[in-house]
């Protein structure tokens, strides 16, 4: 379970790595597209 608003991360229905936000918009927030090039890089801090 997540909360309104709160950033996940998953994998999507193509078994591959997505980002969202619950009940939002996560590219329009971060103002950012889509597609097959993006990399997401975790860092520990």
């Amino acid at each position: 379970d997540v909360y309104v608003s709160e950033q996940i991360i998953y994998v999507n229905s193509l078994m591959r790595m997505a980002v969202a936000i619950n009940q939002g918009n996560f590219a329009k927030a971060y103002s950012i597209g889509t597609g097959i090039h993006w990399t997401i890089e975790f860092k520990k801090v």
